[in-house]
């Protein structure tokens, strides 16, 4: 890593210079990239960071008003770049939470219609298709790759009902959906020892998709 913070302020990318030792910002944010799809209301930016630095992100501004987006994808200062197969694609629908496989070859994403609803699916660069993975009539999304890129977790918001929770899914799309954790609809990313890290606003938790629970 470079020691920094990303952020999303509207449509812009901030890197904000970070002391993990001593959790603390060492320095004033930077803008790195622009236009960047948004969601005041939903507190959220469409982007994703790789290891080694590549950024992954939806292009627009307002992602309840943008029916058809491009996923690209660009290195750490803003150049077109490519991560495996994957440089670009074009998404008839908003297009929401990207994430790529740890190969590169593929993206999972949720497809929503008006912001308001959402299904996880998979898009495949080679062959320029997009295949649904969730089947529920509810709301899923955050979609996190495994790290082992077979599996996928996700969210599920299902209101007061014992069914929201985040759900361990194949990849290819075989077999059932299992739920792994319940309570929590927002994933935001798989530890490297492959616990879960969930929560929202001033809850963030790492939880084992076994029920271990950690803060």
């Amino acid at each position: 890593g470079t020691g920094h913070v990303l952020y999303a302020n509207g449509p812009t990318i901030y890197a904000l210079p970070f002391d993990l030792d001593r959790l603390e910002a060492t320095g004033d944010p930077v803008p790195v990239l622009d236009g960047v799809d948004s969601n005041s209301a939903l507190g959220s930016a469409q982007y994703s960071l790789s290891d080694d630095g590549a950024l992954l992100y939806v292009a627009g501004d307002n992602s309840n008003v943008t029916f058809q987006m491009q996923l690209r994808v660009v290195d750490r200062s803003g150049a077109p770049a490519r991560i495996g197969q994957f440089e670009q694609a074009l998404v008839a629908s908003l297009a929401l939470h990207p994430t790529l496989s740890p190969d590169g070859t593929s993206v999972a994403y949720t497809r929503s219609q008006n912001g308001g609803d959402g299904d996880v699916w998979i898009h495949d660069p080679a062959r320029a298709l997009s295949s649904r993975l969730s089947l529920e009539p509810t709301v899923e999304w955050f979609a996190v790759w495994s790290r082992t890129g077979e599996e996928i977790f996700y969210g599920l918001r299902a209101g007061r009902s014992e069914r929201t929770g985040i759900y361990r899914q194949n990849a290819n799309g075989t077999g059932q959906p299992a739920q792994v954790v319940a309570g929590y609809e927002r994933l935001w990313d798989v530890h490297p020892d492959g616990r879960l890290i969930v929560g929202y606003v001033n809850e963030i938790v790492a939880v084992d998709p076994d029920g271990e629970r950690d803060s």
